[in-house]
This record gives C-alpha cells, structure tokens and sequence, in this order.
C-alpha cells in the first residue's frame, strides 16, 4: 500500500486590509478636525477625561457636597461616566475610522460627522443638566453646600 502523500500546512490567508480604492474617494475641503471619524470623537474623550477627573476630584474632597445624596452616588456616577462618556467617545471615534478599512466604505464626514459630535455633546450636556438644581441651588441662594 503506497504510503499517503504529505499535507502541505500552509498559514491560513488572513484579512488582507488594503486602501480603498482612490477612484472611488470623494476628497474633503471642510474643516480638518471633521475630515476623519477619530479626530472629534478621540479630542471629545480626551477633554471628558480632563473633565471627569477634575470632577471626581471635587466630589472626593467634598468640593460638589450637594451632588452627593439626591442624584447618584459617586462610585455609580463615575462607573456611568466612564462607560457613556469616555469609553463611547473613543470606541465611536475607533469604529468610524477601522469601519473606513474594513468595508472600504466611506465614513460620514463632515456636518454628518459634525452632527454625530454634536450628539454627543448633547447627551453628556443633558446628563449634566439634571443636576444644574443640585450644583446651582446652593449657590444662588448663598450657601456652598
């Protein structure tokens, strides 16, 4: 019996990620920071993260006192802001670019991605604006806290 012949192994072809294809790219002229899905999305998590430290530094030193009880509690407020805020910002801003290599498809640029920028900004803003009375209040009315 005639003995088998060997198997070749051979590494199997990975995902091959190339350039689109340069006939089929509109060139952008708006603004430069909208050109590209990570630029406002990555400069958006960046300046939460400045943000959202200097505010859980003022919650721990007691700084925002009237925040503390009536809304949530801090551990809960910074595990929310980590995940919705900074960690949205920045895997929005990494899908809109990898989504770019992936598919070959074009990414919304400019107003689109202006507008989706600007949708997050409004949700961070409308999470802030439940607690205006909280951090307001005490203030106008001559007391901090």
């Amino acid at each position: 019996m005639p003995e088998p012949e060997p198997v070749m192994r051979r590494p199997a072809p990975l995902l091959a990620i190339g350039q689109p294809d340069p006939a089929s790219r509109i060139p952008y002229t708006g603004w430069p920071l909208f050109a590209l899905g990570f630029r406002p999305f990555y400069l958006l998590a960046a300046g939460f993260a400045v943000i959202g430290m200097a505010a859980w530094a003022a919650l721990l030193l007691n700084w925002l006192p009237a925040v503390r009880g009536p809304v949530l509690a801090p551990l809960f407020w910074h595990a929310h802001e980590m995940v919705f805020g900074f960690a949205a910002a920045a895997v929005v801003g990494f899908l809109l670019t990898a989504g770019k290599n992936w598919t070959g498809l074009q990414t919304p640029q400019g107003p689109r991605l202006a507008g989706l920028a600007a949708l997050w900004v409004a949700g961070f803003a409308a999470y802030l604006w439940k607690y205006a009375p909280y951090l307001l209040a005490p203030r106008v009315d001559g007391r901090d806290g």
